[in-house]
Protein backbone atom coordinates (compact mmCIF):
# COMPACT_ATOMS: atom_id res chain seq x y z
CA UNK A 1 0.00 0.00 0.00
CA UNK A 2 2.86 2.38 0.78
CA UNK A 3 5.05 1.57 -2.21
CA UNK A 4 2.59 0.69 -4.96
CA UNK A 5 2.44 3.02 -7.96
CA UNK A 6 -0.17 4.22 -8.44
CA UNK A 7 -1.37 3.84 -4.86
CA UNK A 8 -4.61 1.93 -4.34
CA UNK A 9 -7.83 3.89 -3.83
CA UNK A 10 -9.13 1.48 -1.21
CA UNK A 11 -7.88 -1.46 0.82
CA UNK A 12 -9.54 -4.42 2.50
CA UNK A 13 -7.51 -5.75 5.42
CA UNK A 14 -7.96 -7.79 8.57
CA UNK A 15 -9.20 -5.54 11.37
CA UNK A 16 -5.89 -5.51 13.27
CA UNK A 17 -3.90 -4.59 10.16
CA UNK A 18 -6.38 -1.85 9.30
CA UNK A 19 -6.01 -0.40 12.79
CA UNK A 20 -2.25 -0.33 12.31
CA UNK A 21 -2.67 1.34 8.91
CA UNK A 22 -4.85 3.99 10.57
CA UNK A 23 -2.22 4.62 13.25
CA UNK A 24 0.46 5.05 10.57
CA UNK A 25 -1.69 7.43 8.53
CA UNK A 26 -1.91 5.02 5.58
CA UNK A 27 -5.70 5.30 5.40
CA UNK A 28 -8.32 7.97 5.88
CA UNK A 29 -9.29 6.96 9.42
CA UNK A 30 -12.83 8.32 8.99
CA UNK A 31 -13.40 5.89 6.11
CA UNK A 32 -12.36 2.83 8.24
CA UNK A 33 -15.47 0.63 8.06
CA UNK A 34 -15.96 -2.93 9.35
CA UNK A 35 -16.74 -5.12 6.36
CA UNK A 36 -17.29 -8.71 7.37
CA UNK A 37 -16.10 -11.93 8.92
CA UNK A 38 -14.72 -15.11 7.42
CA UNK A 39 -15.05 -18.23 9.54
CA UNK A 40 -12.82 -21.27 9.67
CA UNK A 41 -14.71 -24.47 9.05
CA UNK A 42 -14.20 -28.20 8.85
CA UNK A 43 -14.20 -29.88 5.45
CA UNK A 44 -14.49 -33.55 4.57
CA UNK A 45 -14.38 -35.32 1.24
CA UNK A 46 -17.55 -34.99 -0.80
CA UNK A 47 -20.00 -37.72 0.15
CA UNK A 48 -18.40 -38.39 3.55
CA UNK A 49 -20.63 -38.15 6.63
CA UNK A 50 -20.90 -34.76 8.33
CA UNK A 51 -20.13 -35.22 12.01
CA UNK A 52 -21.54 -33.01 14.76
CA UNK A 53 -18.98 -30.29 15.57
CA UNK A 54 -21.37 -27.97 17.41
CA UNK A 55 -19.33 -27.88 20.63
CA UNK A 56 -15.60 -27.78 21.35
CA UNK A 57 -15.83 -31.21 22.97
CA UNK A 58 -17.58 -32.73 19.94
CA UNK A 59 -15.15 -31.04 17.55
CA UNK A 60 -12.17 -32.39 19.53
CA UNK A 61 -13.62 -35.89 19.40
CA UNK A 62 -14.16 -35.64 15.63
CA UNK A 63 -10.67 -34.26 14.96
CA UNK A 64 -9.06 -36.94 17.14
CA UNK A 65 -10.85 -39.54 15.01
CA UNK A 66 -9.38 -38.20 11.77
CA UNK A 67 -6.68 -40.31 10.16
CA UNK A 68 -5.08 -37.10 8.91
CA UNK A 69 -6.29 -33.52 9.38
CA UNK A 70 -4.67 -31.15 6.87
CA UNK A 71 -4.32 -27.40 7.18
CA UNK A 72 -2.35 -24.54 5.64
CA UNK A 73 1.28 -23.93 6.55
CA UNK A 74 1.67 -21.42 9.40
CA UNK A 75 5.45 -21.03 8.89
CA UNK A 76 6.55 -17.54 8.01
CA UNK A 77 3.38 -15.86 9.23
CA UNK A 78 2.03 -15.34 5.71
CA UNK A 79 -1.38 -16.86 6.43
CA UNK A 80 -3.53 -15.55 9.28
CA UNK A 81 -5.86 -18.52 9.03
CA UNK A 82 -2.97 -21.00 9.28
CA UNK A 83 -1.77 -19.25 12.44
CA UNK A 84 -5.26 -19.37 13.95
CA UNK A 85 -5.60 -23.07 13.13
CA UNK A 86 -2.11 -23.88 14.38
CA UNK A 87 -2.79 -22.13 17.70
CA UNK A 88 -6.15 -23.85 17.97
CA UNK A 89 -4.56 -27.28 17.51
CA UNK A 90 -2.08 -26.51 20.31
CA UNK A 91 -4.91 -26.15 22.84
CA UNK A 92 -5.02 -28.99 25.40
CA UNK A 93 -8.42 -30.25 24.27
CA UNK A 94 -6.99 -30.94 20.79
CA UNK A 95 -3.99 -32.91 22.06
CA UNK A 96 -3.75 -36.14 20.10
CA UNK A 97 -5.14 -34.79 16.81
CA UNK A 98 -3.08 -36.13 13.89
CA UNK A 99 -2.70 -32.82 12.05
CA UNK A 100 -0.45 -32.37 9.03
CA UNK A 101 0.58 -29.13 7.37
CA UNK A 102 -0.18 -29.18 3.66
CA UNK A 103 3.01 -28.96 1.63
CA UNK A 104 1.27 -27.98 -1.60
CA UNK A 105 -1.27 -25.20 -1.14
CA UNK A 106 -3.79 -24.68 1.59
CA UNK A 107 -5.60 -27.38 3.53
CA UNK A 108 -8.74 -27.48 1.41
CA UNK A 109 -6.68 -27.88 -1.76
CA UNK A 110 -4.76 -30.75 -0.16
CA UNK A 111 -7.99 -32.48 0.85
CA UNK A 112 -9.43 -31.99 -2.66
CA UNK A 113 -6.26 -33.64 -4.07
CA UNK A 114 -6.76 -36.64 -1.78
CA UNK A 115 -4.43 -35.80 1.12
CA UNK A 116 -6.00 -36.49 4.51
CA UNK A 117 -9.62 -37.15 5.36
CA UNK A 118 -10.47 -33.75 6.92
CA UNK A 119 -9.25 -30.18 6.61
CA UNK A 120 -9.56 -26.96 8.56
CA UNK A 121 -9.90 -24.02 6.18
CA UNK A 122 -11.63 -20.69 5.68
CA UNK A 123 -15.17 -21.53 4.65
CA UNK A 124 -14.96 -19.35 1.55
CA UNK A 125 -11.95 -21.42 0.45
CA UNK A 126 -13.82 -24.72 0.82
CA UNK A 127 -16.73 -23.98 -1.54
CA UNK A 128 -14.71 -23.78 -4.80
CA UNK A 129 -13.76 -27.47 -4.60
CA UNK A 130 -16.52 -29.94 -5.52
CA UNK A 131 -14.33 -32.79 -4.23
CA UNK A 132 -14.80 -31.57 -0.64
CA UNK A 133 -17.76 -30.57 1.49
CA UNK A 134 -18.23 -28.11 4.33
CA UNK A 135 -19.29 -29.74 7.60
CA UNK A 136 -19.76 -26.35 9.24
CA UNK A 137 -18.05 -23.49 11.04
CA UNK A 138 -16.07 -24.21 14.19
CA UNK A 139 -17.82 -23.53 17.52
CA UNK A 140 -18.06 -19.76 18.15
CA UNK A 141 -16.20 -19.87 21.48
CA UNK A 142 -13.01 -20.82 19.59
CA UNK A 143 -12.97 -17.42 17.85
CA UNK A 144 -11.76 -19.11 14.67
CA UNK A 145 -12.48 -16.25 12.31
CA UNK A 146 -10.93 -13.21 10.67
CA UNK A 147 -12.75 -9.87 10.80
CA UNK A 148 -11.98 -7.43 8.00
CA UNK A 149 -12.47 -3.77 7.25
CA UNK A 150 -12.40 -1.51 4.20
CA UNK A 151 -10.98 2.01 3.96
CA UNK A 152 -9.90 4.71 1.54
CA UNK A 153 -6.13 5.08 1.42
CA UNK A 154 -4.54 8.39 2.35
CA UNK A 155 -2.42 8.50 -0.84
CA UNK A 156 -5.01 7.30 -3.32
CA UNK A 157 -6.43 9.59 -5.99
Amino acid sequence: MRTRTPPPDMVVLPMEMMATAALHGDIDAQSFTPLGRVEIGLAVRAGAPHPDISTVEKLATVLKGAQELVYSNPAGGMSMEAGIIDNLLKRPEFSGVHAVVSTMGEGGQALARGQGDMALQLICEIYPYPQISLVGPLPPELNAHIDSAIAVTSKGP
